[in-house]
């Protein structure tokens, strides 16, 4: 009787000390894949040029697949965004062959990013030959099947896009519109923080499970604000409002382990009233420090109208963009804004440790995905 009563009390113990060693152990491995991850990012970018660095924090949309490979040779790209006329009418060998023969022309292999977040905004799935039918927006997934439908097609969707070599997709979408007649309504998930922020974390892990790249999207949050790709928008509102609302399901997104934050280029007054929030160091500052965020930051399009009515060119803009921190610019053709903070960190306007600190994240980031080994 007291032998079993030792045992009864000793074998808790015993399981309770196995598991600490079990998760310790698992921490622990952690730890080093993610130090020789480090390591073989700092070895590579170690032997780039400055031209090479630099073109690693752009990505550029290319209309033809001629032009996509001319971009990432003179450019050094660090991906190739695709658009809609990039798959339409294609198969799913004919998609293949022209991103095989895109990441060919790359000595260091490409991220290759679409806007694939369902409903208004397929790029990929609106080809029938890819997929029998078009994803549904994300809001309509859920009435149809709830949280079980949702998952499914968020892993069937990153499922999709890594067979077809795209690796990384532009959604999911966090903002909270305000209703039904905020800009952004149709894109979003929901109105309420908490539903979206359930979302979020389910799309950013699924597609983590998959080994696909997600980015979260648009901080700080469109809300009721008017479409910034055809005008300068103010967001007026105090930073207590938006941290009680907008900015959690970013929060959420974050801690699931989100590896991409794209941020838009609303003015908001109550953190910088001088830039977009894509442009101002203040804006990046507190996605970084407050909120925690230690992966990649990219721009939403350069080519949208705030950016350039803020600085007058889109060069200027990729100058402004990386002196805020941001680590990728997304532009529709690299050109201009490459040349200008090439010139930029030639001249000392840029330092070259700041694009050395945005290189080693993107390195880091292909590494982790297995773009490059």
């Amino acid at each position: 009787m007291i032998i079993m009563l030792l045992v009864a009390v000793l074998v808790p113990d015993t399981g309770r000390i196995c598991a600490a060693a079990s998760d310790e152990s698992v921490g622990t491995n952690r730890d080093a894949s993610t130090q020789k991850v480090s390591s073989r990012a700092k070895e590579i970018l170690e032997g780039m040029s400055l031209k090479e660095k630099v073109g690693q924090m752009f990505f550029s949309g290319a209309w033809t697949t001629g032009d996509a490979k001319k971009m990432v040779k003179k450019y050094h790209l660090g991906g190739v965004l695709l658009y809609k006329n990039s798959f339409d009418g294609r198969t799913k060998a004919g998609v293949k062959k022209q991103i095989s023969q895109i990441q060919k022309a790359s000595d260091i292999k490409l991220l290759i990013p679409v806007d694939e977040e369902g409903g208004t905004v397929i790029r990929v799935s609106g080809n029938k030959k890819l997929r029998k039918t078009p994803f549904k927006s994300p809001s309509k997934t859920y009435a149809a099947g709830g949280w079980k439908l949702v998952k499914k097609e968020a892993k069937e969707k990153a499922k999709l896009l890594k067979s077809l070599g795209v690796n990384t997709n532009l959604a999911p979408v966090a903002d909270l519109p305000k209703n039904r007649k905020s800009y952004i309504y149709n894109r979003a998930f929901s109105t309420n923080a908490k539903k979206t922020s359930k979302f979020v974390r389910l799309v950013v892990k699924e597609f983590e499970k998959q080994g696909e790249i997600s980015t979260i999207k648009h901080f700080p949050g469109y809300s009721g604000n008017a479409d910034s790709h055809s005008e300068v928008v103010y967001d007026k509102r105090k930073l207590k409002t938006l941290e009680k609302h907008d900015i959690i399901p970013f929060k959420a997104g974050i801690a699931a382990g989100a590896p991409m934050v794209m941020v838009k280029h609303t003015v908001l007054t109550s953190i910088d009233p001088k830039w977009p929030a894509s442009l101002s160091p203040k804006i990046h500052k507190y996605l970084r420090e407050k909120l925690g965020f230690k992966g990649v930051i990219v721009t939403d399009s350069l080519t949208m109208e705030a950016p350039q009515k803020w600085t007058g060119s889109n060069g200027k803009a990729a100058v402004q963009a990386v002196l805020a921190g941001n680590d990728l610019i997304c532009t529709g053709s690299a050109k201009g804004e490459y040349e200008a903070v090439l010139k930029a960190v030639r001249k000392g306007k840029i330092k070259e440790s700041r694009i050395n600190e945005s290189v080693q994240r993107i390195l880091e980031l292909k590494l982790s995905k297995g773009i490059i080994k």
